[in-house]
């Protein structure tokens, strides 16, 4: 009878073993499933930090391409009123030019018109 005893405590907890062992099992693949989520979710954050980096440069490039567009329309303005102003100039000074060799010729026509004051 004491070996029927001691048997079937014995047989207990073997079966209990092995069942805590099939539980542990069960937990360990559990965890890595979880980690492998875990993992997932991370990598997935990642990806949309990185997507809200990636659109904010798109938009700083877009901003800086705006900003030289202006400014090199700036400098074709700034080009064309120079290239305005030199022609404008050009102009005035041919302008001045022809005023004084007609100044120059009206003087020269006064004086040859005109009797000479000596001649009073």
């Amino acid at each position: 009878m004491n070996v029927l005893i001691h048997l079937f405590p014995v047989e207990n907890v073997k079966k209990e073993l092995a069942e805590t062992k099939e539980l542990l099992e069960q937990s360990r693949a559990e965890l890595y499933y979880l980690r492998l989520g875990v993992i997932d979710l991370q990598m997935s954050v990642y990806r949309t930090e990185i997507d809200v980096q990636v659109e904010q440069l798109r938009n700083d490039i877009a901003a800086l391409q705006e900003r030289n567009a202006q400014r090199e329309q700036l400098v074709t303005d700034g080009l064309a009123r120079d290239a305005e102003g030199e022609k404008s100039n050009f102009k005035f000074l041919k302008a001045t030019e022809i005023f004084q060799k007609l100044s120059k010729s009206s003087v020269e026509f006064k004086n040859s018109c005109s009797p000479p004051l000596s001649s009073f």
